[in-house]
């Protein structure tokens, strides 16, 4: 259906709701006059914003009440609370695109493509900023309550043979449904949340902000629930990592099996505001034994170059005993020679949105679902060696995932009937399911032999040449990427014909990165400059240059005033301020220039400060005021006895 249907459908299920009036924005839009398109877009704006702000704050005072209560006492309540929360979702999903619709319009139009910066509007308005997990964190809890109340704390086919390890199964989740997917799996399972203290919401926001916020934050604490991923994956020219993965993935199906067995290298790290990130490196024998290790964000380009000290990063990590330390370095060493054993380098990389559900068993909670949503991939085949999440900067350096996806770590029968209480979603099967494997598809179709089964042949790209740029004598690995290019003289030839433009393409690399919003680490960072200057200096001169050129213009209007007079004095009075304004706008500004030139190549202390300036002016001021004030009093007395 189109966004039209939609509202309608939405309409239809929610009168309550008041919409915007969609077909009246197209209308507006079409008649090409801006200051029209951009008073409905501001009226349409504030009807959504106030629509979602009294609807938050119905669900957020009756989940405050249901959650006071020891006890549920109709499951009704529960299933019309899931209901709204899913209703809201819509409206605000369906409100947002139909505002960038109207906004996308107006820029393909000549005569309002001014209203184009409306686009900023939307993104930051206040009801884009409702939380929905903080709701159903809250309403996980709720039935969590019902459960226990009624003897029931998972369902009976969730056995202890799901202990969230080892590998799951996927399923592809239909843009649109995910939030319908979230909220039949609380009924069924707790969501991994916990209840975290925010600050107080600031009392110099908008009202229409801060009624949100309040809702939001209300008894200053919200759920921290859903966290951001991002995976980076590694691979060699040869598409080693690739066979590998893919042969453990499908185990069953037609694999490169003549390949030999490789360790499987990658790292995450979650996105979080409190403290410093760090990525967390895993690497995976051909046993499936894994040995993980921690390591701040600034040390992956040493890592990459095969330049990192394991022993003196595990020392620094902090870990609690000696035994961790060394399982550290074990593992750093581990991933230090996998790279460069097997000419690793980054190949691709994803972020998403996970939600996780867990079951409380004999070993604590475990997660037995997740919902992975808002799926971006990326190509990370750096030019550089030491290149490090740097997008490479082609044209399809970035490729969104349509729909989320579900997956489940359940025997085969819990999976099963799963699915039948998820039947209305209309879920599809994904077997052996990998972002890798995935990403690898889209950006390196030549490596990715034989393709993911779950992507269909036509949404496959050509086969095109490979990313990963030729090898040099110098880096790690070289060895090995040397004989992969004698294997496959065509590759070699091809890279040879068209050489890359190293220095042209690394600012286009992080002019597009940081347009998406993506960050960029350098293969080298370089060391901070010592600062000798105080950071007020240069604003403290900026601000005496403003303040004679002030004075400049007073004395100028005086000036002027003078010499417009008749009598002599009064012109020769106003021709010595209009020297005097001169000299207060030429000697400043080349005293500033010095002093910038200073700043630029600062030396060991701090510049001295030179005060002969202002005691020239003032001097020079003095002298032109005491003979104007000589002129205008003795002048007449002078002028009679000569």
């Amino acid at each position: 259906m189109g966004l039209s249907e939609d509202l309608a459908a939405l309409k239809e299920a929610q009168p309550h709701f008041v919409f915007l009036d969609y077909e009246g924005l197209k209308a507006a839009a079409e008649s090409k006059d801006a200051d029209a398109v951009l008073r409905r877009l501001r009226g349409e704006l504030d009807k959504v914003n106030d629509v979602v702000a009294v609807q938050w704050e119905v669900l957020s005072t009756e989940f405050t009440k249901q959650l006071s209560k020891d006890d549920v006492d109709n499951p009704e309540t529960l299933e019309n609370l899931a209901k709204a929360i899913v209703q809201l979702h819509s409206y605000v999903s369906l409100s947002y695109e139909a505002l960038m619709s109207i906004v996308r319009i107006c820029g393909e139009q000549e005569e309002t493509v001014s209203c184009a910066w409306f686009a900023s509007r939307v993104d930051g308005a206040p009801f884009r900023a409702c939380d929905f997990d903080a709701l159903l964190a809250q309403l996980g809890r709720l039935y969590e309550n019902w459960r226990r109340q009624h003897g029931q704390p998972g369902a009976p086919w969730l056995d202890a043979q799901g202990d969230g390890h080892g590998p799951a199964q996927a399923f592809w989740i239909p843009q649109g449904s995910a939030m319908l997917a979230k909220v039949e799996l609380l009924k069924l399972l707790a969501p991994a949340a916990r209840q975290v203290r925010i600050p107080t919401t600031s009392t110099s926001r908008s009202a229409a902000r801060r009624v949100v916020d309040v809702v939001r934050s209300r008894g200053n604490y919200n759920y921290d629930w859903r966290h951001k991923l991002s995976l980076v994956f590694f691979d060699s020219p040869q598409g080693d990592q690739y066979a590998e993965r893919y042969r453990r993935n499908l185990p069953a199906a037609e694999s490169t099996s003549e390949r030999p067995r490789t360790k499987l290298l990658q790292c995450s790290w979650v996105h979080d505001s409190d403290r410093d990130t760090e990525v967390h490196l895993s690497v995976e024998d051909a046993q499936g034994v894994a040995t993980e290790a921690h390591l701040p964000h600034r040390e992956m380009p040493a890592l990459l170059a095969g330049k990192l000290d394991a022993a003196e990063v595990a020392a620094k990590g902090g870990t609690s005993s000696e035994e961790c330390e060394r399982q550290q370095q074990i593992a750093l060493e581990s991933a230090l020679s996998v790279i460069r054993d097997g000419g690793l380098r980054p190949s691709v990389s994803a972020s998403f949105q996970r939600s996780s559900y867990v079951m409380d068993g004999a070993g604590g909670p475990s997660e037995i679902a997740c919902v992975d949503e808002e799926l971006i991939f990326r190509d990370e085949a750096a030019a550089v060696s030491g290149g490090w999440c740097l997008a490479a900067g082609t044209r399809r350096a970035e490729e969104e995932f349509q729909g989320a996806v579900l997956q489940v770590r359940l025997p085969a029968a819990g999976t099963e009937k799963l699915l039948a209480r998820l039947g209305s979603l209309d879920l599809k099967p994904m077997p052996g399911f990998s972002v890798a494997l995935h990403a690898t598809a889209l950006f390196h179709r030549q490596l990715a032999v034989p393709p993911p089964p779950w992507i269909p042949s036509e949404s496959l790209p050509a086969a095109a040449g490979s990313s990963f740029q030729a090898p040099d004598a110098k880096q790690p690995g070289s060895a090995t990427k040397e004989a992969a290019g004698a294997a496959s003289p065509a590759r070699s030839t091809k890279s040879a014909k068209a050489p890359v433009n190293e220095t042209a393409k690394k600012p286009a690399a992080a002019a597009e990165a940081a347009r998406r919003g993506w960050r960029c680490f350098p293969p080298h960072k370089k060391p901070d400059t010592k600062l000798f200057v105080d950071v007020k200096t240069p604003m403290a001169s900026e601000r005496t240059v403003i303040r004679w050129f002030r004075s400049a213009v007073l004395l100028a209007s005086l000036s002027g005033l003078l010499m417009a007079s008749a009598d002599v004095s009064a012109n020769m009075n106003g021709f010595l301020l209009g020297l005097a304004a001169l000299m207060f706008i030429g000697m400043p500004t080349r005293q500033f220039w010095q002093r910038s030139m200073e700043f630029t190549h600062p030396e060991s202390a701090q510049p001295k400060v030179d005060r002969t300036l202002p005691k020239v002016l003032s001097m020079i001021l003095s002298v032109i005021l005491t003979a104007t004030l000589i002129v205008e009093a003795f002048g007449p007395q002078l002028g009679a006895t000569t």
